[in-house]
């Protein structure tokens, strides 16, 4: 403050504004003594001590969730940190399922340490199946910086169906006139469950377009067995199985031509009755 005349026995107050420096670092505390002159000489009765706390940086935080993946596969969120004061800490990103809108029940929690002003979560697999999945990141601050989070909603990633492998095996050759069969398996995919329908198309049929036999029986295990279904004449026949799908998988069709069942010539019975015994010279017959 610039010089005052004051009288002796009243008060005297003084008043100075005290600028804090940019440079200053975020979160610190400055403090510095204001020394008083009475009549030109210095006295540790007027010497004036001042503390300034300097705020914390407020920086933001902004993610970049996955893409999307089929159900079953590994999701992920990365967070940056932008206008802050080299900002350290920790990055607490957490999973929230498909249906959860009000990101109230946590499928998955990670942390990581920021670095670079950046953190990730690293890879989460999508354990609820297909849907819109939902990451919020939370920075806890550090102590130059203020915490900030992102919201719920802001960060989607949307989970589609999965698509299994469809395997098969048709019978063997059989004779016209009995019956054939078909098993399935169904690999991969996101825990599938359903049914399967098998499909039997007669000889001349080269394009599966009519069939003549078809069953429907669930999947057990990732298996399902069509059961005997009659064969008529000889020729090739064709089965096509198909996987119908569920809430987390996709249907799946076998090709028509890659599963044939031959159906061959049958081979009858032949049984006789010869007629009894007879006397020389007499007839004798067989049926």
């Amino acid at each position: 403050p610039s010089s005052r005349t004051v009288t002796s026995g009243t008060d005297a107050a003084f008043s100075e504004s005290v600028q804090v420096s940019s440079s200053a670092v975020p979160g610190s505390t400055l403090s510095c003594t204001v020394h008083f002159l009475l009549n030109g000489q210095s006295s540790n009765a007027f010497d004036e001590n001042i503390t300034v706390h300097v705020p914390k940086a407020s920086p933001s935080i902004s993610t970049t969730p996955s893409g999307s993946v089929p159900a079953g596969q590994s999701i992920s969120d990365s967070a940056t940190l932008t206008g802050g004061y080299s900002p350290g800490g920790m990055v607490t990103f957490r999973l929230y399922g498909p249906g959860d809108t009000g990101c109230d029940t946590v499928l998955a929690t990670r942390t990581d340490s920021v670095s670079g002003a950046s953190a990730n979560s690293g890879p989460v697999a999508s354990s609820a199946g297909a849907g819109v999945y939902r990451w919020t990141a939370v920075y806890s601050g550090d102590a130059h910086n203020n915490g900030d989070t992102s919201g719920c909603g802001a960060e989607t990633v949307t989970v589609v169906k999965a698509t299994p492998q469809l395997g098969t095996t048709p019978s063997g050759e059989v004779p016209a006139g009995t019956s054939t069969h078909d098993s399935a398996s169904v690999t991969g995919g996101f825990n599938p469950t359903g049914t399967v329908t098998f499909r039997l198309y007669a000889p001349g049929d080269t394009e599966c377009s009519t069939a003549i036999q078809s069953a429907t029986v669930p999947l057990v295990a990732g298996g399902a067995f069509s059961g005997e279904l009659p064969v008529g004449p000889t020729g090739t026949y064709n089965w096509v199985a198909t996987y119908n799908g569920d809430v987390n998988n996709n249907i799946v069709v076998g090709q028509c031509g890659a599963e044939p069942v031959t159906v061959i010539k049958a081979t009858p019975s032949l049984s006789t009755t010869p007629s009894p015994s007879v006397p020389a010279g007499g007839l004798v017959s067989d049926t």
